[in-house]
C-alpha cells in the first residue's frame, strides 16, 4: 500500500510503514513542503495513496476531493511521535481494510499525562 504523510506527521511513521512493507512518501519526497491541503489531497488521489495526517482540516475538504480521497486522521494531543506510532501501528490493518474505498478513518487518542 502507498501512504503519503502530511507535514505534521512525525518522521518515525515513515520508517514504521516501510518496516511493514508499505511505500511511504512525505511532503519533502514529493517537493510539496507548505502545499495547501487541496493540493495535497489531489496528489494523494493522483498517486492512489492513503494520506496520514494529524490535521483536522482534512476532515472538511471540498466535496470533489472528499469523494475520492482516502485519509487516516490521527487526533492526538500532544502529538507525541511514540504515541502516534503506537496508535497507527495497532490500527493500520483495520484502517487499510476500511479504506478500500474513499473515506476518512479517524483515530482518536488522548495521551495521559
Amino acid at each position: 500500500m502507498k501512504f503519503i504523510l502530511d507535514e505534521n506527521v512525525p518522521s518515525n511513521i515513515k520508517a514504521m510503514l516501510k518496516s511493514y512493507g508499505h511505500e511511504a512518501l512525505d511532503m519533502m519526497d514529493l517537493n510539496m513542503l507548505s502545499a495547501k491541503n487541496g493540493e495535497v489531497g489531489k496528489k494523494v488521489v493522483e498517486l492512489n495513496a492513503i494520506l496520514v495526517t494529524l490535521d483536522e482540516d482534512f476532515l472538511h475538504l471540498k466535496k470533489e476531493i472528499k469523494s475520492t480521497i482516502r485519509v487516516i486522521y490521527i487526533h492526538v494531543h500532544p502529538p507525541n511521535p511514540v504515541v502516534v506510532e503506537s496508535v497507527l501501528g495497532s490500527n493500520l490493518n483495520s484502517c487499510i481494510a476500511r479504506l478500500k474505498r474513499p473515506g476518512v478513518v479517524s483515530l482518536e487518542v488522548e495521551e495521559k499525562t
